[in-house]
């Protein structure tokens, strides 16, 4: 939105504050929610010219391509400070040394939960 100029830059490039972008963005939202409806309505066979196989397949290959990362990265123990190597030394367990049961970022606890999140930990009961 501070490239095609509808929202203002300060003469030295500073991003200034946009209070209509939060509008626009409801209001493309709405527009396309609206799209989607009336496209609810038409034919399989239409919906099969629109968006042919050739075209569907890899759409939903490359989104899931790009989701492994961060899901492999929260399957084994989060995405938050723990798992950067040059984090401060509070961060060395995750989600950090001062969690009941801290655990090195990756550690097996991590990849066995069934639900994965920042704070494993949390479904103890011990």
């Amino acid at each position: 939105m501070y490239e095609n100029g509808f929202c203002p830059k300060a003469a030295d490039g500073t991003l200034l504050a946009c209070p209509d972008a939060y509008g626009a963005i409801i209001g493309t939202a709405a527009v396309c929610a609206l799209i989607e409806i009336l496209i609810s309505f038409l034919p399989p066979s239409v919906m099969l010219r629109i968006f042919p196989p050739i075209v569907t397949g890899p759409t939903v290959s490359l989104i899931g391509v790009n989701l492994i990362q961060s899901g492999f990265k929260n399957w084994a123990g989060g995405a938050g400070l723990c798992s950067d190597p040059s984090a401060p030394a509070f961060f060395a367990k995750c989600p950090n040394i001062a969690a009941p049961h801290a655990l090195p970022w990756g550690s097996a606890e991590y990849l066995g939960e069934t639900n994965p999140t920042p704070c494993p930990y949390a479904h103890r009961t011990d």
